[in-house]
């Protein structure tokens, strides 16, 4: 009975304390001795917990309420821990500011520390004086959400010890009720693995009865890949087979015989395959369930503190989903995001690819048709070329470029932009300027099979400047 009485006491005294402190009532001076050290400030090693994990110990100046750092040392021990736990830097500022000045316990924490959940507009902070425990709570918001947080990609070996011969080979054939204009026409495409690269080959062959015979070479080019990069060499009647930058060039009916050097992500492992991020904060250890239409696609165990699910977890498509983290039975996160999955987002957002080739154009190569300041249909067969691309993946919804050419005829320049829409929806704009005053734009829009294009028009250049200017 005794021993309660005095804890009755002190526990009075300490509120007592506390209230008088905060009103600014009671002057540590006139504290009782015994209860005057727990407002001296102390060096410590502090221990500093932040979503269940817990970190080296820190050196601070502490007492019952308040963490203080006085020396250089303990500021950039300080600071190192803040980075490490991906803080952005504009609030490690204003922390350490907080923090050389003295920052008082801030939490309005109910129930157990380690239980406790705290979502503050910025942060907050509680030191428990007896377990010497530093524990701080960040608003999501305030974390970093970059590529260091994520799993490095791998590339496969480029040297293969087996030979591999992938062929796709089809057959058509017309004629008329009297059978006087009967046609055969063969398309063989094929790919030739060999110990280091492959041979790309497309080629067509047409019969006409009592006609002549057609052959036709459409593709013929050897490819050799390493880690994120691609050398490619040969003939090729088209310009769209290396990377992201082939929408730049679409708009140029250019055969032609280059050498190539780009990026490429085909070697990437499927585990690697990653073009979109999301990110999500757990404040405590849960279980993540992700919903489309108000189904569980994904569910999984998730440890406290920054994380993130790739588009390789979920199915293909381009959708809006909800994340939703719960701990026990609370939900403590909740957010919609689009997802971007198809084929065609092969670069990562905030990457870029990019091409560099010279070589000739061939024979039926027509560079900027049908303008609308102007036309031009010149025969270029046997000249040469320089071309230059670079595309950058801005956001999971939108894709930039610019590149442009040279050769002896003169120059050429090139912007485009892809938006990536909701249900597998696309709207592709660029726009080309050959020699200063020859001007022609496009647009496309495809969703499922229905396809809607634009050329030569005003309405396709205004298209294009307010998605190039999306941040």
């Amino acid at each position: 009975m005794k021993q309660v009485n005095i804890l009755l006491r002190i526990a009075v005294v300490l509120v007592g304390v506390s209230v008088g402190l905060a009103y600014g009532q009671l002057p540590v001076k006139n504290l009782p001795d015994d209860f005057k050290a727990l407002f001296d400030f102390k060096q410590k090693n502090v221990e500093l917990i932040f979503t269940d994990k817990s970190s080296d110990s820190l050196p601070m100046f502490v007492n019952y309420d308040t963490v203080k750092l006085n020396s250089e040392q303990q500021k950039q021990a300080f600071i190192q821990e803040l980075k490490r736990l991906h803080i952005k830097q504009s609030l490690i500022t204003d922390i350490m500011y907080d923090f050389e000045q003295g920052a008082k316990n801030s939490a309005d924490c109910e129930g157990t520390l380690s239980q406790c959940i705290v979502t503050p507009d910025r942060y907050s902070t509680l030191y428990d004086y007896y377990s010497n425990k530093l524990y701080l709570w960040v608003n999501p918001n305030y974390l970093e959400t970059d590529s260091n947080i994520s799993s490095q990609q791998e590339y496969a070996e480029s040297k293969k010890d087996n030979y591999t011969l992938i062929n796709h080979f089809n057959a058509y054939s017309n004629t008329n009720n009297e059978f006087d204009n009967t046609s055969f026409n063969f398309y063989d495409d094929s790919i030739i693995g060999l110990k280091y690269g492959y041979l790309d080959t497309q080629t067509g062959y047409f019969i006409h009865m009592g006609g002549d015979d057609d052959f036709d070479l459409d593709r013929m080019q050897y490819n050799y890949e390493f880690d994120r990069y691609r050398f490619q060499v040969g003939y090729n009647s088209t310009t769209d087979n290396f990377n992201a930058t082939d929408v730049l060039f679409k708009m140029n009916n250019t055969s032609e015989i280059a050498f190539g050097f780009g990026t490429s992500s085909n070697l990437l492992k499927s585990q690697s395959r990653v073009t979109q991020k999301i990110f999500y904060f757990a404040p405590k250890s849960g279980v993540l369930n992700i919903y489309r239409d108000g189904r569980i696609i994904l569910q999984k165990n998730v440890p406290s503190g920054q994380g993130l699910i790739t588009n390789n977890e979920l199915p293909k498509g381009r959708y809006d989903v909800i994340l939703e983290l719960k701990v026990g039975d609370d939900v403590v996160y909740k957010e919609t995001r689009t997802i971007f999955n198809t084929n065609d987002d092969q670069l990562a957002t905030g990457n870029f690819d990019y091409l560099i080739s010279t070589g000739i154009y061939k024979k039926d190569s027509d560079l900027n048709t049908d303008s609308f300041l102007g036309k031009i249909n010149t025969e270029v067969d046997g000249e040469s070329f320089i071309r230059t691309g670079i595309s950058y993946r801005a956001a999971d919804y939108l894709l930039l470029s610019i590149g442009g050419s040279t050769s002896s005829i003169g120059n050429s320049g090139m912007v485009a932009a892809k938006a990536y829409m909701p249900m597998g929806a696309a709207l592709t704009v660029r726009s080309q300027i050959f020699n200063k005053n020859v001007y022609q734009a496009e647009a496309f829009f495809n969703w499922n099979n229905f396809h809607l294009i634009m050329k030569n028009t005003k309405m396709v250049v205004m298209m294009l400047i307010p998605m190039i200017t999306i941040r």
